[in-house]
């Protein structure tokens, strides 16, 4: 089906017709191929599918934003103007002023070497005329407008200074800036946590309803189009299967597809079985930290340099073969962990251990080698891969390194074998990573990873760009790479019901200071903590009759940042059953019960039922 259906609303500020986009030189199917959607005025339209579906491709190509050497033919109007007869100069004052683009990775989309405050004003000015000073005010106060703690100081900083959700709400301001008619989203939660993910989906939630502004949301999750979206259009292979309005759509589906991508989202996953125990025989351990504490700096006035706590503490013991997850709000510490383990960052205080071997004191070039049995998948996928090399380098890159004693014909056979285990076509290796979706980059990042066999993969957010096919598919992935090899995983996710279905044990960290450990079906059957409890709450549901009423109660302010630390228990200010105990001393680290671990000074009143739920 490649039209939209009959009782769509009059009236729309957005017409796609008959869209097409191919390639020069290709000889495959248009990566789309004949899509007509429409979008009014205040209203939400959801865009899901699978990575390569074409959904991200169709509303770039509308803007005259789509890759060099693509083909674009079809009508697009924005409100009775031909946006695709436009030249040049007539789309720069449209993009930016009339239509804002969230896009879907924020750490490339914004400028490095440039503050967080240049970047918007320069969008500000450019499209309004105001100078300097009054852009900059501006700027200052759309970032207090999309709930970024500390404003002030966020206008000086740079985006790799950033968490996550806070160069998400940038991008969101930016695209904001100048009021326009429609703001497209692509993509705006992945990778973020279930708190995070919450809180941006009822902001544009808010914005939509207040301005009566028109928006696209281009999603693989069906939870997030449940809670946001009035209409749903469903992609696949660059084609419109099906459209229509959310409640319809995601209850009643009639296409097979849309049946199969509701069927994988809303399946729970088995909980994951395996040893339990907090720590493992010394001997048995393949990385272990121990009161491990990471400092950064940052810019405290002209001259002045201030330090602060990313991560303060932090024990932990990861036995062979074993899954560990770690799960926490964006900026508590999980990526910091991952990165001062495997001595990419340097470490404060504390001792790291690699399979049994203390590493603090080695050189990098002693570590070289001993990396070859400790890989790590990326957070951002496109930000991790080399823009110069291909697919098919960019996997084969390790094996050189590592194995130079293979063939070439052996290596590339290898590296073609990771590849398909991934879900990748052979049409794609000789593609660089600005020509893949998110998802295809993401799924490159993970074979890079994978082709080496390692004795230890930690994964920092590694199904996070994936649509729920092929997070299936690398989770069965990552399954047989421990049941083959005996391998050990160290998982961070924001997607709680992944790290119920991967892992034995979960620790929850909190402005980087563990706040829970235990095993994962312990943890989410009876949290010791609060805010355990808090983060499974907020675990979305493709329900469009219950997901809206979950984002209206959802706080849109930041979490405190390391920096602004409170004393006593850090969690004090968000728990409605903090007492003066919690602000007079921080909790301990103590036993809850087998194998659990908790720092909380009310936990045996939540084990006892004593606090309300």
């Amino acid at each position: 089906m490649s039209s939209i259906r009959p009782g769509e609303p009059p009236g729309a500020l957005l017409s796609i017709e008959a869209l097409r986009v191919r390639f020069a030189g290709s000889d495959g199917a248009a990566p789309v191929d004949g899509v007509s959607l429409t979008v009014a005025p205040g209203e939400c339209l959801g865009v899901v599918g699978e990575s390569g579906a074409g959904k991200s491709l169709s509303f770039l190509a509308a803007f005259g934003l789509a890759p060099q050497g693509a083909e674009v033919s079809g009508r697009v109007r924005l409100g009775p103007l031909d946006v695709l007869g436009c030249h040049e100069r007539q789309l720069d004052r449209i993009r930016g002023a009339r239509v804002g683009f969230v896009f879907q990775d924020p750490m490339t989309s914004l400028t490095p070497h440039r503050t967080i405050g240049a970047q918007l004003a320069e969008a500000i000015a450019r499209h309004t005329g105001l100078r300097r000073r009054a852009a900059r005010e501006r700027a200052q106060g759309l970032l207090e407008r999309v709930r970024l703690g500390d404003a002030a100081r966020r206008m000086g900083q740079y985006p790799h200074e950033l968490s996550g959700g806070m160069r998400q709400r940038v991008m969101i301001a930016i695209a904001l800036a100048c009021e326009p008619e429609l703001l497209i989203a692509d993509e705006p939660t992945t990778a973020l946590d279930v708190t995070l993910q919450a809180q941006i989906l009822a902001l544009l939630a808010q914005f939509k309803r207040e301005r009566r502004m028109a928006l696209v949301l281009i999603t693989h999750d069906f939870a997030a189009v449940a809670g946001v979206a009035d209409r749903v259009a469903v992609m696949r292979a660059g084609r419109l299967v099906e459209s229509g309005p959310v409640a319809a759509v995601l209850k009643r589906p009639e296409d097979p597809y849309t049946r199969e991508l509701l069927r994988a989202a809303s399946e729970p996953p088995a909980p994951a079985s395996g040893p339990a125990s907090d720590a493992s025989p010394a001997g048995a351990a393949v990385l272990a930290v121990s009161d491990l504490a990471v400092r950064f700096t940052h810019a405290a006035g002209l001259l002045r340099r201030r330090s602060f706590a990313a991560l303060e503490a932090v024990t932990l013991t990861l036995a062979a073969g074993e899954s560990l997850g770690v799960v926490g709000e964006s900026g508590c510490g999980k990526s910091t962990l991952t990165r001062a383990a495997l001595r990419l960052i340097r470490v404060h205080r504390g001792r790291v251990l690699w399979l049994g071997r203390d590493v603090s004191g080695l050189t990098a070039r002693r570590l070289r080698g001993m990396r070859r049995d400790l890989q790590l998948v990326f957070q951002d996928p496109l930000a991790s891969l080399d823009p110069h090399l291909t697919v098919e380098r960019l996997v084969g890159e390790p094996l050189e390194i590592h194995h130079g004693e293979l063939a070439p014909d052996a290596r590339r056979e290898r590296v073609h074998a990771m590849l398909a285990r991934v879900g990748l076509e052979a049409a794609l290796y000789g593609r660089r990573a600005h020509e893949l979706s998110g998802g295809q980059c993401q799924r490159v990042g993970i074979a890079r990873a994978m082709v080496l066999e390692p004795r230890v993969l930690v994964c920092d957010e590694p199904l996070s760009a994936l649509d729920v096919r092929a997070q299936r598919q690398i989770r069965l992935l990552l399954e047989q790479l421990r049941g083959e090899r005996g391998a050990s995983l160290l998982f961070v996710s924001h997607d709680l019901s992944l790290v119920r279905h991967l892992c034995e044990r979960a620790l929850v960290l909190y402005l980087g200071r563990m706040v829970e450990l235990g095993p994962t079906a312990a943890l989410f059957d009876r949290p010791l903590h609060p805010y355990t409890r808090q983060l499974i709450d907020a675990i979305a549901v493709p329900d469009p009759d219950v997901q809206p009423a979950r984002l209206a109660k959802v706080s849109l302010g930041e979490p405190a940042a390391p920096l602004e630390r409170p004393g006593g228990c850090a969690f004090r200010n968000r728990c409605p059953h903090a007492t003066a105990l919690c602000a007079e001393r921080a909790p301990p680290w103590v036993a809850g019960g087998a194998h659990r671990w908790v720092a909380c000074h009310h936990f045996r009143e939540w084990a006892d039922g004593m606090l309300p739920e």
